[in-house]
């Protein structure tokens, strides 16, 4: 690994962005995961910060529960996020959108570096 992928404060690697985003998009209470941000704590830690749209009908109680839930979820199949954090929110068409162009952004990105992992062409940095 490059020792600029290690820094503290730099964003986690985006295979590990890819599956926080999976995880939460696998969780039936989430309609959209409209933002996912992570930074890196340490060399194994990091922290992530995700807004997520539920789907109507949840009230207010089962709120933190499902939060509680999906924290745990996130940690036990990513261990590296050592510190979670869910925002909730009620997302617009817009968010939604660009939310979609996020995630197919990342997408696109791990794509990129796993074609690299195996000897295609040279990413531009």
């Amino acid at each position: 690994r490059a020792a600029r992928d290690l820094l503290v404060g730099q964003a986690a690697d985006p295979r590990q962005q890819q599956d926080a985003y999976r995880i939460l998009a696998e969780q039936p209470e989430i309609d959209t995961v409209t933002t996912l941000m992570t930074m890196r704590l340490g060399v194994d830690t990091a922290l992530l910060a995700a807004r997520v749209d539920l789907h109507e009908g949840i009230d207010s109680e089962q709120v933190e529960e499902v939060s509680v839930r999906i924290k745990a979820e996130l940690h036990r199949r990513c261990p590296a996020f050592t510190e979670i954090f869910l925002d909730i929110v009620d997302a617009d068409s817009t968010e939604r959108a660009r939310a979609s162009e996020r995630r197919e952004a990342l997408d696109r990105a791990v794509a990129a570096e796993e074609e690299a992992d195996r000897g295609g062409p040279p990413q531009d940095e």
